[in-house]
């Protein structure tokens, strides 16, 4: 979310980071003002007016469709955390980003309505929506709900601002080849093959519509259509659940293994067994981090299972750099109220 901000030109003063080594990263890439800790041990420190705007993805798990969707993971209270720094810092906006699930979902209505009704109590008029990466420059299929806060606001203010500068920011949807033609084939120095996770035929294979969303191999992986975004970049990447490349369609204009092999199964025939064709890989880390939009030259510590983490946790910048746009139109079109 930093790069992306930077991008619309908010400077980053102060930055929380639990994590170390995506902490370490920060450091790298942006220098000082960073917090390694828990941002609970951060809000005493706080004060008024430290900021224009607070923005951040409080953890998510708890509300993930892709996790437990406990109610009770501690991690779930870290969105009242966030709007407690809110509260301490006053800042004229935020934006909180979290899993669509939070403002999708039935069984989460409730929260999402007390977050805002907290946010209501400290000042703030809110906006939620939830946008597709894939919609604002990202060559990724990735749904993400923002809630935008504006102190001294109206709703319908906020509301018409940020949708009327979202509704400008969108852009035609980038399919997945615009990445592998800039960074090419794995193994070069411009694109490292940093994956070695072997691809192998899954024993009973389940078929979907499109061979792209089909479990033919192993662990949680999925083909990448070139011609359409890239599925959403997992955070667990790095070994199985890695998406896969395949080199021979994609570089070579040969036949798309994943349509063939999904006709085949759909025709009756028996499964492959074993290992997948040595044109089949995954994505490397450099191609996880152009999905996620990451500047050239974005630089990751840690190990490789590391970063691939980091990525896949992270908000797309070039979705940020638009929920920051947004942020900053609602709060100049609430400007004589703040």
């Amino acid at each position: 979310m930093d790069a992306g901000f930077a991008d619309a030109g908010v400077r980053t003063v102060l930055a929380c980071e639990i994590d170390r080594t995506a902490a370490a990263t920060w450091r790298r890439n942006f220098g000082e003002g960073m917090h390694a800790g828990d941002v609970r041990g951060l809000l005493p420190h706080l004060e008024a007016g430290a900021a224009d705007i607070v923005f951040g993805g409080p953890p998510c798990q708890g509300y993930s469709v892709a996790g437990k969707m406990d109610p009770s993971d501690p991690r779930s209270t870290l969105v009242y955390a966030f709007l407690e720094a809110v509260g301490r810092v006053a800042p004229r906006a935020f934006v909180m980003e979290n899993v669509d699930a939070l403002a999708r979902l039935a069984k989460w209505r409730g929260t999402l309505e007390d977050i805002r009704g907290r946010a209501t109590a400290i000042g703030y008029a809110t906006h939620v929506e939830v946008l597709d990466a894939a919609d604002y420059c990202v060559p990724q299929a990735r749904r993400r709900m923002f809630m935008w806060g504006v102190r001294r606001g109206d709703e319908g203010g906020v509301a018409a601002a940020v949708t009327a500068t979202l509704a400008g920011l969108r852009t035609e949807r980038k399919p997945s080849r615009t990445v592998f033609e800039r960074l090419g084939p794995a193994g070069t120095p411009q694109n490292p093959a940093t994956s070695g996770a072997a691809i192998s035929f899954c024993r009973n294979p389940v078929l979907r519509p499109s061979p792209w969303a089909g479990m033919l191999f192993n662990g949680a992986g999925r083909p990448v259509n070139p011609d359409t975004p890239a599925p959403t970049m997992a955070a667990s990447a790095g070994g199985n659940k890695t998406h896969i490349v395949d080199e021979r369609h994609v570089f070579g204009g040969g036949p798309a293994f994943a349509v063939e092999y999904r006709r085949r199964l759909a025709d009756g025939l028996p499964p492959f067994t074993g290992k997948a064709p040595d044109f089949l890989r995954r994505l490397t880390l450099r191609e996880a981090a152009a999905f996620q939009t990451f500047p050239e030259g974005f630089a990751f510590e840690g190990s490789n299972s590391s970063a691939y983490r980091q990525i896949g946790n992270a908000v797309p910048c070039a979705l940020a750099r638009a929920a920051a746009l947004a942020a900053r139109a609602a709060a100049g079109a609430n400007i004589a109220n703040l």
